[in-house]
C-alpha cells in the first residue's frame, strides 16, 4: 500500500494596511466634505479633491500651511486646517509633537525599562559649546504630474538652456509647465476655486522658487 502524503496547509498571509501619514487632516477634510454634502453645497467637491490630493502625498505634514504645496489647497483651506489644529492642541497637549501617527511610547514609562536603565553605568556628559543640534530634514519630493512637480521641472529645464535669461514670467511658466501637469494653471476645475498656480506660494515659502518684480517673474 502506498503511504499517504500529508497535505500541506496553506498559510494565510494578511497584509496590514499602512497608516496614513496625515490622519488628522484626512479626518477633518472628510468631516467638512460630509457636512457640505448634507447642506447641498458645492464645497463638498473642493474638500473631496483636496482630500484625494492629500491621500496621494506620502510624507507627513505638520501644519495646514505645509499643505499649500499640494493641489486644491488654497490659503483659505490651509487657514481652516491651522485653526482646527490649534483647537486640537488645546484639548490634546500630549499629542502635539506627533500629529501624523500614534504617539511614541517612552521607555521610561515601563518599570522594567526604568530599572534596567538605572543599573546601567552613567556616561559622562560632554559639553559642546556653540555646536547646535543638527537634524536631517527629509527632502521635499512633489507628486508626479502635480503642479509643484511641473513648475520645478520646467524651471530646471529652462535654466539649462544657453539662452536662459535667468527668469520666467508667470505667463511663460504657465504655458511651459502645463504639459507636465494634470490640472490647469489658468482655469479651476468644476466646483473648485483654485488653479494649479496656487501651489506657487508654497514653493516660494519653501525657498525652492524666487519670485520678485511686477509683474512677478
Amino acid at each position: 500500500m502506498a503511504s499517504e502524503v500529508p497535505k500541506r496547509r496553506k498559510k494565510r498571509i494578511t497584509v496590514k494596511p499602512k497608516k496614513p501619514p496625515n490622519p488628522l487632516f484626512e479626518k477633518w477634510l472628510e468631516e467638512w466634505k460630509n457636512e457640505a454634502a448634507s447642506k447641498g453645497s458645492d464645497m463638498q467637491y473642493c474638500f473631496g479633491k483636496a482630500l484625494s490630493s492629500l491621500r496621494k502625498y506620502p510624507l507627513p505634514l505638520k501644519s495646514g500651511r505645509d499643505c499649500g504645496v499640494l493641489d486644491y489647497f488654497g490659503n483659505r483651506l490651509c487657514i481652516m486646517l491651522d485653526r482646527k489644529l490649534a483647537e486640537y492642541r488645546k484639548t490634546h497637549p500630549e499629542g502635539t509633537d506627533d500629529l501624523c501617527g500614534d504617539v511614541a511610547t517612552r521607555a521610561t514609562s515601563s518599570p522594567i525599562a526604568s530599572t534596567s536603565s538605572q543599573n546601567k553605568p552613567k556616561k559622562k556628559k560632554s559639553l559642546n559649546i556653540g555646536v547646535g543640534d543638527v537634524r536631517k530634514q527629509k527632502p521635499y519630493v512633489p507628486l508626479w504630474r502635480s503642479s509643484p512637480y511641473a513648475i520645478l521641472l520646467t524651471l530646471l529645464k529652462e535654466s539649462q538652456k544657453p539662452n536662459y535669461p535667468g527668469y520666467l514670467t508667470k505667463s511663460q511658466l504657465q504655458v511651459l509647465a502645463q504639459p507636465l501637469c494634470d490640472t490647469s494653471f489658468k482655469k479651476p476645475d468644476p466646483g473648485a476655486f483654485y488653479t494649479a498656480w496656487s501651489s506657487m506660494s508654497g514653493l516660494v515659502k519653501r525657498g525652492l522658487v524666487l519670485r520678485n518684480g511686477c509683474p512677478a517673474k
